[in-house]
Parts: C-alpha cells; structure tokens; sequence
C-alpha cells in the first residue's frame, strides 16, 4: 500500500473514531447526570433499584476507562489487531468486571455516596476530557493527537473524581437490614 493511500486510510479512521466520539459523549452525560440526580432511598425495594443504577454506571464507566487504557497503548504503539484482542482476559478489560460490580454494591449500600461519586465523576471525565484534549495536541502535535488526548484524560479525570466523590462523601448511611429466613424444621419425637 502506497504511503498516500495509507494517509487517507489513517486520516479516514481517525474522523470516524471523532464522530463515534460524539455520538458517545451525549448519551454517557446525560446518563452520569440523571444518576447523579437519583435521590438517597430508605426501602429495601429502593436499594434494589439504586443498586442497579450503580451497576449501570458502573458498567459505563469500566467500558470508558478500558477504552482509555487502549487508546493510551495505542499511543504507544500497541495496537489492537483483531476482535480476539478484545475479547482475550487481559488486565485492561479488568475494569469491565469490577466497576460494574463496584457500582452495584456502592448504590445498594450508599445511595448517597453513589450520588456523589457520580456527580465527581463527570466533573472529573469532562475536565480531564478537555485537559487531555489540550494537553494531547501540545505533545503529539499530531491529526489523532485532540481526540486520542481527550478520551485518556476523560478516562483519568472520571477515575479521579469517582474517588474523590467517595471520599468526600464520608458514607453516612445506614447500613442495609439484616434479612434472614426462619425454616422450621419438625424433629420426630421433639416437643411442640
């Protein structure tokens, strides 16, 4: 393949990864902003429902930090050569397992907190967004360079005020009820 035709190929990828981009951005903010909107809840019944709302969150945001740890490899040099590479059990899919689990225990146990850490949370992806955006064209002064820069920073900067929002939230909730069964159980002989 000819150096010009590789350039269009490149140039071609690359404002198709801008473009899958934005459609993406719309849809993860209003998800993070009406989460963050989902008021603390005392009901049994409600913890399932915040819990579920955690996982959801959860799952986005494993799915938005895997795809910053791989654009960052690419970056690097590393790239993603075929589906198997994806679909392989490696660390950098480790994130889509545990924050979708992380999300479900945060929203049953803390729905305040869960609120919190999703307020920080999309302050943080849309400051590291803009920052890694900035920051990216400065140091790769390349075509991919804005878009590659944002997503890594939006990845850090959700990572970050997730944290920070857990932190700051202190976790002064009740904790969930103690549910138990009662089997009776007859024994011959025994008494009433």
């Amino acid at each position: 393949m000819s150096a010009r035709r590789m350039a269009r190929r490149r140039g071609r990828i690359a404002r198709g990864a801008v473009a899958l981009g934005r459609t993406t951005w719309l849809p993860i903010l209003a998800l993070l902003w009406w989460l963050g909107r989902v008021p603390p809840l005392a009901g049994q019944a409600d913890r399932v429902a915040t819990g579920a709302a955690g996982l959801a969150a959860g799952a986005v945001v494993g799915v938005w930090t895997t795809t910053a740890i791989y654009v960052a490899k690419a970056r690097t040099g590393r790239y993603i050569f075929s589906p198997d590479d994806l679909i392989r059990l490696r660390w950098e899919t480790l994130p889509i397992a545990t924050a979708p689990i992380a999300g479900a225990v945060l929203g049953a146990s803390s729905p305040s907190t869960l609120g919190q850490t999703v307020i920080w949370g999309g302050l943080g992806f849309l400051a590291g967004a803009g920052a890694g955006a900035l920051l990216g064209h400065a140091v790769w002064g390349t075509s991919q360079a804005r878009w590659a820069g944002g997503i890594i920073g939006s990845g850090v900067g959700l990572i970050a005020g997730i944290v920070f929002g857990a932190l700051r939230s202190g976790g002064e909730e009740e904790p969930l009820p103690a549910m138990g069964v009662s089997i009776p159980i007859p024994v011959p002989g025994g008494g009433p």
